[in-house]
């Protein structure tokens, strides 16, 4: 007796743009995503993008900040960082370009796929800065890209973050709402 051959969907961007509800794109297979955030999230993000809109107002930067905006890396890949940066020119819709800068806020459920698929994901697309804010450890990781790795960077109370030639920021971890 023979079994019946499983085809799987390989989806691209085109079929992401007809579906309703949550999702990203990962390499042509869909993945829900999980309800939306809770209030600690909510309150980190809002934290964090305050401290980046004032200082790239502040610098004069041209240089946007942006939640909730898909990302489409290539034709079967859109993904949805929680924050990034997006310097020169801007998206009239998705962000076909790397962003310079990417913030995501682990939780239990994304935690494993921010560490491993999406670190890999922004460092072989050209994302400069990834952030990764644990709000139970009250932590944050913070990479930098020097010729196509990811180098940790140890220390951030006084790092400044080039985004481009003359438009830098810094992150006051004081000022950042973990709870």
């Amino acid at each position: 007796m023979s079994t019946a051959r499983q085809f799987r969907t390989h989806y691209t961007y085109k079929d992401y743009c007809q579906w309703e509800g949550d999702w990203e794109l990962w390499y042509g297979t869909a993945v829900a995503m999980v309800p939306s955030p809770f209030a600690p999230h909510e309150r980190f993000i809002s934290s964090i993008i305050r401290q980046l809109w004032d200082q790239l107002d502040a610098g004069n930067c041209q240089c946007e900040v942006y939640t909730n905006l898909d990302w489409v890396v290539t034709d079967d890949t859109v993904i949805c960082p929680d924050v990034m940066i997006v310097c020169g020119d801007q998206p009239a819709e998705h962000l076909k370009a790397p962003p310079s800068f990417v913030v995501e806020v682990l939780s239990p459920s994304t935690k494993s796929r921010d560490r491993n698929e999406k670190f890999t994901l922004y460092e072989e697309n050209g994302v400069k800065y990834y952030l990764m804010a644990d709000l139970e450890s009250k932590s944050l990781d913070v990479y930098e890209l020097k010729t196509s790795r990811y180098e940790k960077i140890a220390e951030i109370l006084n790092h400044e973050f080039e985004l481009h030639s003359g438009c830098t920021i810094t992150i006051d971890l004081g000022r950042l709402v973990w709870t």
